[in-house]
């Protein structure tokens, strides 16, 4: 995270081996302001946050080819593409027919970064962190190029891949602004792939050298659901909150992993709380996170009409900023949510054919299986609902996520055998319960599912 007195001019750029196509120094910072704040999920107040940031950096170079790409590889990674978004597929054509034509001003590492940015918004996720990753090798401090390859990982279910990404530039990294970071994404990546040890040592590193790094704490809250040390998440959550909602970006989300401990300790009440009064009212992408925390609320039993009266208008303005889009089933799955739980089931029912219809959604091949899974489970058709789930359990990884955000639909799937009228359901429930316990020992959620076999 760098202040303003420590932005590179072009100069400094290219002393890190990053030649640059503006010979403005300002657009030069302001590239490095921008970079910053996505790294460290946070808003430069001085700067008045990212989005002023990149529209400043345009205004001062309009032509400088690695803001755009950045430009557009944030409306990438926001869920646009060539298929769904005519003008950007114009944007980037014309960015890479300046490199082809500016070869000669046009630094390597931005033609670099224009490539990946034509295989990702083609969709071809995998080709596109294949060129992260060859990018990294000649330039292994590039915290952009780790950055977006790890969020292309992350939406397309692929996490696995980012610990040995970041792992293999960790000893070369040279990059001390940014260093925080890559300790974030190291440990992110490992927790995903069940090295925990190693995930919290990272987490930790990552937290001191930069207490207000979001992203780390972040990583840090996965390794404390993922350990069953949910006191120990409430207290680190609690008493540093302070701190880690300096990345504003990324707080809301952070936020819902403080309710998930109160949730699995059977403290609905302060979960409810968080989403009352911490959760509901972001502006980031948490806002996705409190519709499906109130669905795990609802299959708990526990009533959220207070919240929903209070909030109504948040809820359905969450709701309608999205339903119309059908980018990515992972968001389609918890607009679905969000209409069962607030009990739209017409609107519901129309979002799910719209969504089944779109044949460029992310996550197609389960997509339908779970918005309907959703559907029959909020209409008490539970043996539908396993039916619909059970098949695909493997294959939910595909919508894209974390862990953490996916296993709404095991405990879905658990609940509804639960509550299934099929002796045979009721038995999977037993045998799904036994191995959540392999993986997540001493949790009171699956003493909690135990007595109700």
């Amino acid at each position: 995270m760098r202040e303003i007195h420590q932005l590179r001019d072009v100069q400094s750029w290219m002393d890190s081996g990053m030649k640059l196509s503006t010979a403005c120094n300002e657009t030069a910072k302001l590239y490095d302001a921008a970079v910053s704040q996505l790294a460290g999920w946070y808003d430069n107040k001085q700067l008045d946050g990212l989005e002023s940031t990149l529209k400043k950096m345009m205004e001062a170079d309009p032509q400088f080819i690695a803001g755009r790409s950045l430009k557009h590889s944030l409306e990438v990674i926001g869920g646009s593409n060539i298929k769904n978004n005519p003008t950007l597929e114009k944007n980037i054509e014309r960015l890479a027919s300046d490199v082809e034509s500016n070869s000669n001003t046009c630094g390597e590492w931005e033609k670099l970064h224009v490539k990946a940015l034509q295989f990702s918004s083609m969709g071809n996720a995998e080709a596109a962190v294949r060129q992260w990753e060859e990018i990294l090798i000649e330039y292994p401090s590039d915290i952009l190029s780790l950055h977006l390859a790890g969020m292309t990982c992350l939406i397309n279910g692929t996490m696995e891949k980012v610990s040995g990404i970041s792992g293999r530039i960790l000893p070369s990294f040279e990059d001390e602004h940014s260093l925080s970071s890559i300790h974030a994404w190291h440990s992110f990546g490992l927790s995903e792939i069940n090295l925990l040890p190693q995930a919290e040592r990272h987490a930790r590193i990552g937290i001191s050298l930069e207490p207000k790094n979001g992203f780390s704490t972040h990583a840090m809250a996965h390794v404390f659901e993922m350990t069953s040390r949910y006191d120990d998440g409430i207290a680190y959550m609690n008493d540093n909150e302070t701190l880690w909602n300096f990345s504003n970006h990324i707080a809301g989300h952070n936020y819902w992993h403080w309710s998930l401990y109160y949730l699995t300790k059977g403290e609905f009440e302060s979960a409810a709380d968080v989403l009352d009064q911490k959760l509901l009212n972001r502006p980031d992408f948490g806002r996705f996170d409190s519709l499906t925390l109130s669905y795990l609320l609802a299959m708990e039993d526990y009533s959220i009409s207070d919240v929903m009266q209070k909030h109504g208008d948040r809820y359905e303005d969450i709701i309608k900023q999205n339903q119309a889009n059908h980018y990515r089933s992972f968001n389609d799955v918890r607009i679905m949510m969000g209409l069962c739980v607030s009990k739209k089931y017409d609107e519901a029912e129309q979002f799910m054919t719209e969504s089944k219809g779109s044949e460029c959604i992310h996550g197609r091949n389960v997509n339908e299986n779970l918005l309907t899974s959703i559907w029959s489970y909020s209409r008490e058709m539970y043996e539908d609902c396993v039916e619909l789930l059970w098949p695909i359990r493997y294959n939910i990884k595909q919508i894209g996520g974390s862990e953490a955000q996916r296993d709404v639909f095991s405990l879905m799937l658990i609940h509804a055998c639960l509550r299934s009228k099929k002796v045979k359901h009721n038995r999977l429930a037993s045998q799904l319960i036994e191995e959540r316990e392999i993986h997540r020992m001493k949790s009171p959620l699956v003493d909690r599912l135990r007595r109700l076999l």
